[in-house]
């Protein structure tokens, strides 16, 4: 992640990694939360900046965990790389347990 600076607008460039943003949150949440199933839609229509995202995370790590929490993880790992704050203007999660993916299919 490069971070560039252009008077006071702060933009960061995630494709400098070679990789969309949707496919970046996919393989950070992969590997945060060892999950059994991912989906990573991209609604970004270009009317503002920042992607307009939905992440689909089922995994274990969620069962006994209030849904609250399950979003704040998620939200702490974007904000790590500033992702939260500056690369995504919108974000639905769905943190399910397997269980609940289950009925939800």
């Amino acid at each position: 992640m490069v971070s560039l600076f252009f008077g006071t607008q702060h933009v960061i460039i995630a494709l400098l990694r070679y990789e969309p943003i949707h496919l970046l949150l996919n393989s950070q949440c992969t590997a945060a939360f060892k999950t059994e199933h991912i989906e990573v839609i991209d609604f970004t229509d270009g009317a503002c900046v920042g992607a307009k995202l939905e992440v689909i995370i089922v995994s274990e790590e969620f069962n006994g965990v209030p849904l609250i929490q399950r979003h704040r993880k998620v939200q702490a790992l974007l904000k790590e790389d500033r992702l939260m704050d500056e690369a995504i203007h919108a974000l639905t999660i769905k943190a399910w347990t397997p269980e609940q993916w289950e009925t939800k299919k």
